[in-house]
């Protein structure tokens, strides 16, 4: 009877709870891109993709409505980020040399926004928490050395 009657109280409440969070929870997935900047030009950063970084992020996020205009999003999401270039000496009969480097660093971040909702538009601000938790850096350099007479070597 008392199990009954607890079931009776909390099932409602329960049912009603579940079907409201599930609606805030979304799941999102993508394409980064991620280079260095170059210069002072806010476009210098965007790269080809022989120089940066691309990767997937996968974002789990909740939402908890504020208002009726306005709501808070609070997700997790892991992401990689970082750079890579090459660089060499102009092509010469005896040496010349070619280098390429790249830095790697995959974050763990959860990202809070503010959004506020006028008729059809979103207007979102806030900011994101990061920890890197692996990074990674590779190097590689390929030597010619060309000797008149004798074998080339690498």
């Amino acid at each position: 009877m008392k199990f009954s009657f607890v079931m009776l109280l909390l099932l409602p409440y329960s049912d009603a709870f579940s079907q409201k969070v599930l609606d805030r929870v979304s799941f999102k997935t993508g394409f980064s891109n991620s280079t260095q900047t170059w210069g002072f030009s806010p476009f210098d950063h965007i790269r080809p993709p022989e120089k940066s970084i691309q990767g997937i992020f996968f974002n789990l996020q909740y939402i908890q409505p504020l208002t009726s205009k306005t709501e808070i999003t609070i997700g997790i999401q892991t992401v990689e980020k970082g750079f890579r270039t090459t660089y060499g000496s102009a092509p010469n009969p005896v040496f010349f040399f070619n280098a390429e480097y790249q830095y790697i660093f995959s974050y763990i971040e959860m990202p809070i926004n503010y959004v506020y909702h006028k008729k059809k538009w979103y207007f979102t601000g806030g900011g994101i928490v990061s920890y890197m938790w692996e990074n990674a850096f590779r190097f590689k350099e390929v030597d010619v050395l060309n000797l008149r007479g004798k074998q080339t070597v690498y």
